[in-house]
């Protein structure tokens, strides 16, 4: 599976990061830019066995701050596995996961503000089967899409609290989706 998508999703974290980064020397007018970095636990399920991975996700962003596209921007995002998972015999083991995201975060109700992301992820994930040691590895991507909560730290103007639910991806048998607790920082 990893083949023709796995370059789609890399073309696009790349993409995103150019556009970001763009933004961040000044090119742009209008937007604010944030950091965030998240404890992630991944759920991988795989034909009908159950995994979860921890990740450190770690996002950086920008969102439109006036006008008509208010609370629309985009989110590029790089997850670094923390441990492996064994079930029944079977290690599992994300070597690498990516994303790249259109997110909608505008929506406030006494000092929360929901989010909705839509986008594209793609996860490197290796199987070994410790009886007799044969790993085996597959790039997985597709569509993905999530919902966050934030609210600010101490009343904090830059510091918030987030959490994160996401779907990162659903290949025919092969599923992963997570939830996280973090915190991230506006400029």
């Amino acid at each position: 599976m990893g083949g023709l998508a796995s370059v789609t999703v890399n073309s696009w974290c790349r993409f995103g990061s150019f556009c970001l980064a763009l933004g961040l020397s000044g090119y742009s007018h209008g937007v604010d830019y944030y950091l965030s970095g998240l404890v992630d636990y991944a759920q991988i399920r795989i034909a009908r066995e159950q995994f979860v991975t921890p990740l450190a996700r770690f996002k950086l962003g920008g969102v439109m701050a006036e006008g008509f596209t208010k609370g629309v921007g985009l989110e590029v995002v790089v997850g670094v596995p923390l441990a492996d998972d064994e079930n029944k015999s079977v290690t599992t083991e994300v070597n690498e996961h990516y994303g790249v995201y259109l997110t909608f975060a505008d929506y406030r109700y006494k000092g929360l503000r929901l989010g909705v992301s839509l986008g594209f992820s793609s996860s490197d994930i290796d199987t070994t089967l410790s009886v007799n040691g044969n790993k085996a590895g597959d790039a997985f991507s597709s569509g993905s899409f999530g919902l966050s909560l934030q609210n600010s730290i101490a009343g904090s103007a830059h510091v918030n609290w987030v959490v994160d639910c996401l779907q990162y991806f659903k290949v025919e048998e092969v599923k992963m989706s997570g939830c996280g607790l973090g915190v991230k920082y506006d400029f």
